[in-house]
């Protein structure tokens, strides 16, 4: 059963352009008998179309994933922007971000750390050194630098929700402005993450019992639903 899609990517930051592509994050619950017949339904699945990137994960998989702090799965719960809702989804929705957003924890900080540093490498052939609080290498700039800009929004964006997130204990979905962008700030946010880390009230992780929970009563309403 399709519980719930949400809007993520450029759209959920409210950074899409005309050929932007829509990208889906999509959870459902399986039968309940399966699940006690011991069938596994980790991962996802990815559909890719020409305009629509889908992701699609079962809710043991998604409730797994936050715990350990992934952020891709905290983005697909926790997004402001939902495309699909059943009746039992928006219930067990509500239920499972206001879980997340009670107990947020400092294990999402590594997740952006390595989004962060793999982006910048991907696109930039650099990374920032946390200790010389210098770039490892010579930033490799595009020849595009519409494109360019673009690239270092989408680092900026998840380094300003971590920010955010280390330092006043909240999530934010803004969309970030090309004229703040640059990216000796960009290196300055990220080594204030890693010396804060320490300084941060939020826990090392969430509390597993209230995802036990949820997940054991979404598991029971989906065998008499």
């Amino acid at each position: 059963m399709k519980l719930w899609t949400a809007i993520v990517g450029s759209h959920m930051w409210k950074m899409n352009h005309r050929n932007s592509d829509l990208d889906l994050f999509t959870v459902y619950i399986a039968d309940t008998g399966k699940i006690l017949y011991g069938q596994s339904f980790r991962g996802g699945k990815l559909i890719k179309s020409k305009l629509i990137d889908k992701t699609t994960y079962e809710l043991g998989h998604v409730v797994e994933q936050l715990q350990k702090g992934n952020i891709n799965f905290l983005w697909g719960t926790t997004s402001p922007k939902i495309y699909y809702h059943c009746h039992l989804g928006r219930v067990l929705h509500k239920q499972l971000s206001s879980i997340v957003m009670k107990d947020l924890s400092k294990n999402y900080f590594k997740a952006i750390n390595g989004i962060t540093q793999n982006n910048l490498w991907k696109y930039f052939k650099t990374r920032v050194d946390v200790e010389t609080k210098r770039f490892t290498h010579e930033i490799q700039h595009m020849e595009d630098k519409q494109r360019e800009l673009k690239k270092l929004a989408l680092i900026y964006r998840t380094l300003l929700q971590g920010y955010y997130l280390m330092r006043e204990d909240k999530l934010q979905y803004n969309s970030v402005p090309y004229s703040i962008l640059s990216y000796s700030a960009l290196k300055a946010i990220l080594c204030h993450l890693h010396s804060d880390f320490d300084e941060c009230s939020l826990p090392l992780e969430p509390k597993k019992k209230p995802f036990y929970e949820f997940l054991v009563n979404a598991r029971l309403t989906r065998m008499v639903s």
